[in-house]
């Protein structure tokens, strides 16, 4: 059975005698033969395998055929062999690995990984076994010893080479304390002091201390442990002081300086300074004033990206536009450069007086395309520029783009509607693509009305002027509808697809949000149950429904919070996070209460949903209502000012 397969795999690169059947025919039959091939139905399974030669996605069928043949290696090497390039056969060559070292064939093993450095990377186990019998061994246990510091769990595969590790004279005191640190800061306390045995008692019973201070960090100077090794009062200092800034910052930013003085904890430089700075930004992200001359006081070795600009957005929270122009200038020319930057020096310009000055920095915004170009446009009295252009693509590049294997397989996918699979052969097939190649992708991807990898091609491309095919006005029935609904403009929905999804309808985050609007199923049942739908399933990768429940839910924030953007806010990051944050800065300075949102990922997400409805509001051919008016709350108005 198996020499037929092979052979059946050497004889599909042949033309077959009869005519090949027309492609829905050839996608049912492969259709087909994945069913046969899950049943275990050979029979059936050869005679659709044959049929199917010059099917793109014919290569599919022998690799998952060899997957069920894990232990036969000439087979699993001819496939991968002749279809290494397809991106299912990288999950093949891992199974089949883990199946070489569970057989012990270290000598085929290690031929693998030399020919394919990144399985190291994917499979840090089976790596060690290899170079332990291929006569590595001090690379094996030198490479064990991080492993088992970073508290990874050693499991059954690996066990004897933990023996022969422990054998060499592992773990030494540091790697076991290094360890110690890592289960002790992810509060496996079960698992410490199986580590700690060995230690003195008075390192044991610090480490014990450490467990009730991690419950309790606000008794972190009343119930110091004393006569500790400087190593592990530093490990409860950083572990203690962090877990308290997020409580109180204040508090654990003066416990820290107490310790200090008290020569309780002795860090060196690096260790010192980046913790002060992790609590020092904790407090600015709590809009707590003293932050910023917390964030000040840091040497110039240490200030970064982040802390200049929070030292600039406390000072906005101060409406001190004396400091945020201060703090600008002193910033380097790339981050002064930068459109967010550069709008607010304008507007503290302003406050003080200097009119010319924030009228010339407005003026370079203002032709952008942006949150700030449109604001630095509306400040102007000017309507905001889109700069619309053509797609740029070469006729030719886009035919050889045509041709080529990965692209005919993700098309078939896409046919199919597996557009995971279709974007992984998509990704493989344009992995070292220039920008022509990129803008012929875009153009074939359009073609397809695959919206989201259109968006990413553009992007590659560097054409992030194409806007007609950056934001289609793709499911307009279903948007309208929706629209009509809840009471949204419809340019509201699109731009929230736009910024969850880019349009795809089978999106699915790490946290289980799914479809368009990236709605959680908890999520969607309640508001299914608020518009008296009966059903016990949502599938919520069908995008009439994702649509329906994710503007009902946008406009019901709305409601709750009176403004788009604390709507837009409150999708991204949660109510009652939009809530805890307005606690600490009202909303009378709207564009300022965005710009000091904690969250850089809702920060960003606010800005382009809200720039996102201008561009939308063009596409359909409507005046471009007010962006200020929209951050302030006011229901998207026709806005026609004058240019001056």
């Amino acid at each position: 059975m198996r020499l037929l397969f092979a052979l059946l795999c050497f004889c599909s690169s042949v033309a077959p005698l009869q005519a090949v059947p027309e492609l829905a025919q050839q996608r049912l039959d492969f259709q087909h033969a994945r069913a046969a091939l899950r049943s275990h139905d050979v029979s059936h399974f050869q005679q659709l395998y044959g049929a199917l030669a010059h099917y793109p996605l014919q290569p599919y069928l022998s690799i998952w055929r060899a997957r069920q043949q894990l232990d036969h290696d000439r087979l699993v090497g001819d496939v991968l062999a002749r279809f290494g390039d397809v991106p299912e056969a990288w999950d093949l060559r891992r199974a089949w690995v883990i199946q070489l070292a569970k057989r012990h064939k270290w000598q085929q093993l290690d031929a693998q990984f030399r020919a394919h450095p990144y399985l190291a990377k994917q499979l840090p186990e089976t790596d060690m076994l290899r170079r332990w019998h291929a006569g590595q061994r001090q690379q094996a246990l030198a490479a064990f010893s991080i492993y088992w510091q970073q508290h990874r769990r050693i499991s059954h595969y690996i066990r004897p080479l933990y023996h022969a590790w422990q054998q060499a004279g592992h773990p030494t005191l540091d790697e076991r304390w290094a360890r110690v640190n890592m289960l002790a800061r992810a509060r496996r306390w079960a698992q410490v002091a199986w580590l700690a045995r060995p230690l003195p008692a008075a390192q044991r019973a610090g480490l014990m201390q450490w467990r009730t201070l991690q419950r309790y960090p606000q008794r972190l100077l009343q119930q110091w442990p004393k006569h500790l090794q400087p190593a592990l009062a530093w490990m409860i200092c950083d572990d203690v002081i962090r877990r308290l800034s997020w409580r109180d910052p204040a508090q654990a930013y003066e416990a820290f300086q107490q310790l200090l003085q008290r020569r309780a904890v002795t860090p060196t430089a690096a260790q010192r300074w980046q913790l002060q700075r992790g609590v020092a930004l904790r407090a600015a992200k709590r809009h707590d004033a003293a932050a910023a001359a917390w964030l000040a006081a840091l040497p110039e070795a240490y200030q970064t990206p982040e802390t200049r600009a929070w030292r600039a957005r406390l000072a906005l929270l101060a409406d001190d536009w004396a400091a945020l122009q201060q703090v600008v200038h002193a910033m380097p020319a790339e981050e002064q450069q930068l459109s967010r930057w550069r709008y607010w020096l304008a507007m503290a310009l302003q406050h003080q007086g200097a009119v010319a000055q924030c009228r010339q920095l407005l003026q370079s915004l203002a032709g952008g395309r942006g949150y700030y170009s449109f604001l630095a446009a509306e400040t102007l009295g000017r309507k905001p520029r889109f700069s619309a252009q053509p797609l740029q693509m070469d006729a030719a590049q886009l035919q050889q783009l045509r041709q080529r294997a990965g692209i005919q397989r993700a098309h078939e996918w896409l046919m199919l509607g597996y557009r995971h699979k279709a974007a992984r052969e998509w990704q493989a097939a344009l992995t070292d693509a220039d920008q022509r190649v990129w803008g012929a992708a875009a153009a074939l991807a359009g073609e397809w009305q695959w919206h989201d990898q259109v968006i990413r091609a553009l992007f590659h491309a560097d054409q992030l002027d194409v806007l007609r095919a950056r934001f289609p006005l793709a499911y307009g029935q279903q948007v309208a509808q929706s629209a009509t609904e809840s009471g949204l403009a419809r340019e509201a929905v699109w731009s929230i697809i736009r910024q969850e999804s880019a349009f795809n309808a089978q999106a699915r985050s790490y946290v289980g949000a799914r479809g368009l609007m990236q709605l959680m199923p908890k999520t969607a049942r309640r508001l299914s149950h608020q518009l008296g739908m009966r059903s016990h399933h949502l599938d919520l990768y069908q995008p009439a429904l994702n649509i329906r429940l994710g503007a009902h839910y946008l406009a019901h924030l709305e409601e709750q919070f009176g403004s788009l953007a604390l709507a837009a806010a409150a999708y991204n990051a949660g109510p009652d996070r939009v809530r805890r944050w307005l606690s600490r800065s009202d909303y009378r300075a709207p564009a300022v209460w965005v710009e000091t949102i904690p969250f850089r990922e809702t920060r960003r997400y606010v800005q382009q949903v809200m720039a996102f409805m201008s561009v939308y509001q063009w596409r359909q051919g409507k005046p471009t209502s007010s962006l200020v008016m929209r951050l302030s709350g006011v229901r998207t108005v026709a806005w026609n000012r004058p240019t001056h």
